[in-house]
C-alpha cells in the first residue's frame, strides 16, 4: 500500500536524493562549497526522515547502516547544528512567511473577483 514499506523503494529514494544533490553540488563554486560544508548533514537529515516514514508504515527495522553503501560519512556535529538550528529553521520561517503572503494575495484576488463579478 505504501511504497516506503518496501526497503528497496526507501533505498532508491535515498539513493536518488543523494544523486540529485551530488549533481547540484557540482554545478558551480557556491554549490560546491555548500556541498563541502553540509553534504553529510543533508544526507543524514534526509535519511533520518526516510527512516522515520518507514518506521511509521512498517514494523521492519532499518538503520543508517542499511544505507551505508550510498554515503557513510557521519556529519560534523557543529556543521549539523549550524544547518539544522539556523539554516533549516530560517528556511522554514521564510517558507511560512511566503505561505502567509500567498494566502493574503489569494484572499485579496478572490475578493476582487467577487466585486468584479457583482459589478458585471
Amino acid at each position: 500500500i505504501n511504497q516506503m514499506s518496501k526497503f528497496e523503494n526507501a533505498y532508491k529514494t535515498v539513493k536518488d536524493n543523494y544523486d540529485v544533490r551530488e549533481y547540484v553540488f557540482s554545478k558551480n563554486l557556491f554549490t560546491k562549497i555548500w556541498g563541502i560544508m553540509f553534504r553529510s548533514s543533508l544526507y543524514y537529515n534526509f535519511t533520518k526522515c526516510v527512516l522515520s516514514m518507514r518506521s511509521t508504515v512498517t514494523t521492519n527495522q532499518t538503520d543508517f547502516e542499511d544505507y551505508a553503501q550510498i554515503y557513510n560519512k557521519k556529519p560534523n556535529l557543529l556543521m549539523y547544528m549550524l544547518w539544522k538550528k539556523i539554516i533549516y529553521r530560517s528556511y522554514c520561517i521564510a517558507m511560512g512567511m511566503h505561505k502567509q503572503i500567498l494566502k493574503m494575495k489569494s484572499k485579496k484576488f478572490i475578493e476582487t473577483e467577487k466585486i468584479n463579478a457583482a459589478n458585471f
